[in-house]
């Protein structure tokens, strides 16, 4: 559920990418700024205010563009830093039991009618290979259902025939 590349794939195009954006922004501002040092002033007289704030609008677009195809080099390192694995064993660990299912509840609950429509079928293949094999199949034979038979006569006994 937790690994560096669902983790960044939600940061990039999830629900709250808008916000990482905006810190992606801002950071890049910062840091063209932080570049441009002392001569700051010249770069912003040379270029003009609104060319310079259209050209660090344009570093973080490019950025954002060509972040998904390069982030999968930081997978390691990103695991490694926020002890993911070790993180998530040891707060696991210390769930309660219903905790516990209300983690595990939600991961399973999209797929509820799917697993038990599967089981049914298994089930119920599950009893027709059971019948098969200890009865021999429904061939001829008349079985004892609560002391009738199939074909509605008393029968004496399981695969009795009938009178």
């Amino acid at each position: 559920i937790l690994y560096p590349e669902a983790m960044w794939t939600s940061i990039l195009t999830g629900p709250r990418s808008d916000k990482f954006r905006q810190m992606l922004d801002r950071h890049t501002h910062q840091f063209v700024d932080k570049m441009a040092g002392k001569l700051k002033p010249f770069v912003k007289a040379y270029l003009g205010e609104m060319e310079f704030l259209q050209m660090k609008d344009d570093i973080a677009a490019q950025i954002m563009e060509e972040l998904p195809k390069h982030i999968y080099h930081s997978y390691d390192y990103t695991a490694e830093a926020l002890k993911m694995e070790d993180t998530l064993c040891t707060a696991m660990k210390g769930l309660t039991y219903l905790e516990f299912e209300g983690v595990l509840h939600p991961v399973f609950e999209e797929d509820e009618l799917k697993l038990i429509l599967v089981g049914a079928l298994l089930g119920a293949m599950v009893g027709v290979f059971q019948l098969l094999v200890m009865f021999g199949g429904v061939e001829n034979e008349t079985y004892v259902i609560f002391g009738d038979s199939i074909d509605g006569h008393l029968a004496t006994g399981c695969g009795a025939e009938s009178a």
